[in-house]
């Protein structure tokens, strides 16, 4: 510091007091910038969403495609308790059977945020009898979408 010379006619030849500068002219930038900042920010930057409130609205069609699933199937319940002797025609049979696949796979392929969603999935699979290891072209197995799910949840736990 004893070899800095001090010369009060050149700013620019002083390195402290060119530091002093920069860090002066930097604060003032910062000071004029930053609410020409958080104007910009807010403009394009969405609300604020609670964590809790976005989980709800993700799952909400999750819990929706469950409850019609859930639906058709009792529906169906009935439907087969009209025919003497539980016989109910093929085709009829069908109908209901393919109607409630769509259900089904739709309950399935809907995204979910949250554990007792999962666990329902889990559930879904189990109770359903679902072949969790086999999916077709148009839809992947059960497993892979509640792989999916898992890895999507991990993935939004640690997002900072």
């Amino acid at each position: 510091m004893a070899d800095t010379p001090l010369r009060a006619d050149s700013v620019r030849a002083n390195p402290i007091a060119r530091r002093d500068m920069l860090a002066a002219a930097f604060l003032g930038s910062a000071v004029v910038a930053a609410p020409a900042i958080a104007a910009a920010a807010t403009d394009s930057t969405p609300a604020w969403e609670d964590p809790a409130i976005a989980s709800r609205r993700i799952d909400a069609a999750f819990w929706e495609a469950r409850d019609e699933m859930r639906y058709v199937d009792d529906l169906w319940e009935l439907d087969f308790q009209n025919y003497p002797g539980r016989s109910m025609p093929d085709d009829r049979l069908d109908a209901w059977g393919e109607r409630y696949r769509e259900a089904e796979r739709k309950m399935m392929m809907a995204k979910i945020t949250t554990v007792a969603a999962l666990w329902a999935k889990l559930d879904a699979i189990k109770t359903g009898e679902m072949d969790a290891h086999h999916g077709d072209e148009d839809y992947p197995s059960p497993i892979d979408l509640v792989l999916w799910d898992i890895e999507r949840m991990m993935k939004a736990e640690y997002r900072v």
